[in-house]
């Protein structure tokens, strides 16, 4: 992992450097300095997402392997969504959690109406890597509570992976209803 301050990431989009304060004030950038934002947080450490780099995300816990915490940020942005995978490193000595971001995932979205689920999906006939999460990109279906899997990947906590999972073996339904 790179090392690097814990308040602070460096990107180089476009030849020039911005500098992210993590926690401050938001700038708004180009969609593609946004972008190379987002995929420069690969190996790099944070407490909180710079300002304005995801309009709307979710974050979860994904689970525990060997004694590690592993979480998931789905980031949503008008050109695309992310999921960030992250590990659990440390606290500050103000109890906030520091994630490593391990790996990221860029989503094109096919329509507005389309989402990326992280809590609620599963594989059908699967019962050996029940324990994997799986994150899928559906839309929703006029029949309640179920959506329509586009596409899916299982993640690995241990390799830091994404595996892709056949869309018409994977069902999402909202958990919360």
């Amino acid at each position: 992992m790179e090392s690097l301050p814990v308040s602070s990431v460096s990107v180089r989009p476009l030849g020039r450097l911005i500098a992210i304060a993590l926690g401050v004030t938001s700038v708004a950038w180009p969609t593609v300095a946004m972008t190379q934002c987002i995929t420069q947080l690969k190996d790099k450490a944070y407490v909180n997402l710079p300002p304005g780099l995801c309009p709307r995300y979710t974050d979860m816990l994904l689970g525990k392997a060997q004694q590690q915490v592993y979480g998931g940020v789905i980031c949503d942005r008008p050109e695309s969504s992310y999921i960030l995978l992250q590990k659990l490193i440390k606290y500050t000595d103000r109890g906030k959690a520091v994630w490593q971001v391990l790996q990221i995932k860029q989503i094109s979205r096919p329509t507005q109406q389309s989402a990326i689920k992280g809590i609620g999906c599963r594989q059908l006939q699967n019962k050996t890597q029940a324990s994997e999460p799986i994150f899928a990109l559906v839309q929703p279906t006029s029949t309640h509570n179920t959506y329509q899997t586009l596409a899916a990947w299982r993640v690995n906590l241990l390799e830091a992976s994404f595996t892709n999972l056949e869309s018409k073996t994977v069902i999402c339904q909202d958990p919360m209803i």
